[in-house]
């Protein structure tokens, strides 16, 4: 069947008019990224970190922290953005459940014609970690009956952890009731202000997965939060998620290598390398060059 063109709020990140969710460990900036893409709906701005956003009014219902912090997050993001007007986000300090309030979030979002609504974090609005089993169906169905693009912020469970997690905590239907849903993870350096985030898109209902996206934050307490965008191939730990044959091309992209190098490099396995370099050779992105031993090369947009 033909796949209907996705709708996007924040291409390629939040579909318009469904649930979206972020999940990730605690304290890797998920708040302060949810912000920042706040940011660029409510200004339609993110070009310069690959994003394309339909620009609207933005509903940000805090569970977790106070006004005054998520005030000072927004006005760094703010500064180190060098933006030409402040981000004018429509704060609301949560009193969960979230159940409750429905009906007066239901006419905030229709008196400020609002776009996008962030929810930080889910099983806080819940209620706590046994109130979102209980409930996480009934929440998302009313969530969803708003109409627009709705982000969930959500943590990983305690006992999994690890490279491996793929899920966010609570309920089944925190994962079954979102269209779009994105694991975060980060990398950085003891001592150091800079943080690496990476996106890895774990489910697509309404579009393909998309490959990773990465993001560098640069905490500068004179400027501000300063944000660019990244190659996760390029992030040294980050990278290990993103598929092989990705890897490969980014290793390759530095200069031919033969097969034995490139799997020492990327701590794989020769045999896997192999059938990805087949593979890619078949479909056009790798060529195999003379050398002994074999050395292999990335295609030119000529010989694809």
């Amino acid at each position: 069947p033909v796949r209907a063109t996705p709708k996007w709020r924040l291409e390629p990140i939040l579909l318009d008019g469904h649930i979206n969710l972020i999940f990730g460990e605690g304290g890797i900036g998920k708040t302060t990224m949810a912000e920042l893409f706040a940011i660029c709906i409510q200004q339609g701005w993110g070009e310069p970190l690959g994003l394309r956003s339909e620009k609207g009014s933005v509903l940000f219902a805090d569970y977790e922290q106070s006004s005054d912090d998520a005030n000072e997050i927004l006005k760094a993001l703010e500064a180190g953005l060098s933006l030409p007007a402040a981000a004018d986000i429509i704060y609301r300090r949560g009193r969960p459940p979230i159940l409750a309030e429905m009906e007066e979030i239901q006419a905030i979002v229709q008196q400020h014609d609002v776009k996008l609504m962030i929810v930080d974090s889910i099983v806080r609005a819940c209620g706590g970690e046994k109130e979102a089993k209980e409930n996480a169906s009934p929440t998302i169905d009313a969530l969803a009956t708003l109409g627009i693009a709705v982000l969930l912020i959500s943590h990983v469970p305690k006992d999994i952890g690890g490279p491996r997690t793929k899920t966010a905590y609570g309920s089944v239907f925190f994962w079954n009731g979102p269209r779009m849903i994105w694991e975060m993870r980060k990398e950085q350096e003891v001592g150091t202000d800079i943080l690496d985030v990476a996106l890895f898109n774990r489910k697509s209902n309404r579009a393909r997965l998309h490959p990773p996206l990465g993001f560098r934050l640069d905490f500068d307490t004179l400027i501000g939060i300063k944000v660019e965008q990244r190659d996760v191939a390029k992030m040294s730990e980050l990278g290990k998620g993103i598929p092989l044959r990705q890897q490969i091309r980014e290793l390759l992209s530095r200069g031919p290598l033969n097969a034995q190098k490139i799997a020492d490099e990327l701590e794989a396995e020769l045999p896997s390398v192999k059938v990805k370099l087949s593979q890619g050779k078949r479909d056009g992105w790798f060529i195999d060059l003379p050398g002994q031993p074999p050395l292999w090369g990335l295609a030119t947009k000529e010989e694809r």
